[in-house]
């Protein structure tokens, strides 16, 4: 079993309590990581970045609108349903730890936010400790052990897998 992910975070300061942390993001369009502030959304189906993001990662709107669309239409956050564009051979880093060949979503016309979803946190097993401002990440086949003030959620892949 490989070490456990450990991401330090921040709530937003909505009131929502939201948990904000720093991804290193690193694209076949860069030769580096750049710093990238994401939400954790168990609620969101796909990882998502803004346009605004994608543009600071170096991409033009002419590379993007090249990219391909998803098979599905979703909702998003304001009720717009949109059909997904895509990045693809994505690597996500946290501090030494890296996961490869994930996707980035994005919409052109909406003001979609960087969320961490489901896609990629249904490979682990998610605690959220909110007094030491931690987030774990657990690649595992059983449930963690929870000490007080812990949230563990389990994400399942709706296609039969865990």
């Amino acid at each position: 079993m490989k070490e456990p992910i450990v991401i330090d975070f921040n709530l937003d300061e909505t009131g929502y309590g939201r948990v904000l942390f720093d991804i290193d993001v690193s694209t076949s369009n860069l030769r580096n990581f750049r710093d990238v502030k994401f939400k954790l959304d168990t609620g969101a189906d796909m990882t998502t970045i803004s346009i605004t993001d994608l543009h600071n990662l170096g991409y033009t709107d002419e590379y993007l609108q090249s990219r391909p669309f998803s098979d599905t239409i979703v909702t998003i956050a304001d009720g717009t349903k949109v059909k997904l564009q895509y990045l693809t051979n994505v690597s996500l880093k946290f501090k030494d730890r890296e996961i490869q060949n994930t996707k980035l979503h994005f919409a052109f016309g909406t003001k979609m936010s960087n969320l961490f979803g489901n896609d990629i946190l249904k490979m682990f097993h998610v605690n959220i400790n909110r007094d030491k401002s931690l987030l774990t990440l657990t690649e595992t086949a059983e449930p963690p052990q929870l000490a007080d003030g812990e949230i563990a959620i389990q994400i399942y892949n709706l296609q039969g897998k865990t």
